[in-house]
């Protein structure tokens, strides 16, 4: 059996190049966050450190303390098999019992739940975009008494993961019975975002309490301490340097 690799010490290369074969056991927080930054997908204002180092404009426009970019990470073949396997850990230590399908929201978590449904040896379908937000669950059909696992790889609101449960449940001519937990990758709540959702409970890997504003509607505090407020993507070098 490998020996599993431990990431500090490693370079962005060699973490970028991880074998999931080599990844099997619970990450360290510290150990994830490293995938993330080895990503380019990860940054946190510094705070108090140094107030006035620049803060994130995201693409909604707000400015926030911090930004993640899940996509970069779980677009890498080899560490998405990782990140769902980081899922499977993190469900094992609540939930025990039988999984017949698994399904995550279009687009965002369509291969992290692909992956952790091969992990587990359950059913995988793809939600779909629908009109309005809407997700659709269409075609195949869950029959009475199977179990549903839903994924997901970021919440800040409940909006989307909702919208996957409505669609599944439109979706199918039976009752769905739904696995009672919600594992996320990473969970970046608003401040009234729910942590049980269409009677689950939302369990996560990486937990971040962030700040979040719109300038338009009223005064941003990292503006007001001097920090200049730069879009990420096209400022990420001076931004990384700040951490």
């Amino acid at each position: 059996m490998p020996i599993p690799v431990m990431l500090q010490g490693l370079t962005n290369e060699d973490i970028l190049r991880l074998d999931p074969r080599d990844c099997k056991r619970i990450l360290l927080k510290e150990e994830l966050e490293m995938i993330f930054k080895a990503c380019g997908a990860f940054w946190h204002h510094p705070g108090q450190e140094n107030p006035t180092a620049p803060h994130v404009i995201l693409t909604s426009g707000k400015h926030s303390n911090i930004y993640i970019n899940c996509p970069k990470v779980l677009q890498r073949s080899n560490l998405c098999q990782i990140m769902a396997q980081q899922l499977v850990y993190l469900l094992e230590s609540f939930y025990k019992g039988p999984i017949d399908w698994v399904t995550g929201s279009d687009s965002s978590a369509l291969g992290l739940s692909k992956d952790v449904a091969n992990i587990l040896k359950a059913k995988w379908h793809p939600m779909q975009k629908g009109s309005n937000k809407s997700q659709v669950w269409g075609k195949a059909v869950i029959s009475p008494g199977e179990r549903v696992l839903h994924v997901e790889e970021l919440l800040t609101t409940s909006l989307t993961t909702q919208a996957v449960r409505d669609g599944i449940r439109k979706g199918n001519p039976s009752q769905v019975d739904f696995i009672p937990f919600i594992p996320l990758l990473v969970h970046r709540p608003d401040k009234d975002a729910p942590e049980i959702i269409d009677g689950s409970r939302l369990i996560w890997r990486l937990h971040y309490n962030t700040y979040v504003v719109n300038p338009a509607e009223e005064e941003c505090e990292f503006c007001k301490k001097g920090s200049r407020a730069l879009p990420a993507k096209e400022n990420w070098d001076e931004l990384v340097a700040t951490m």
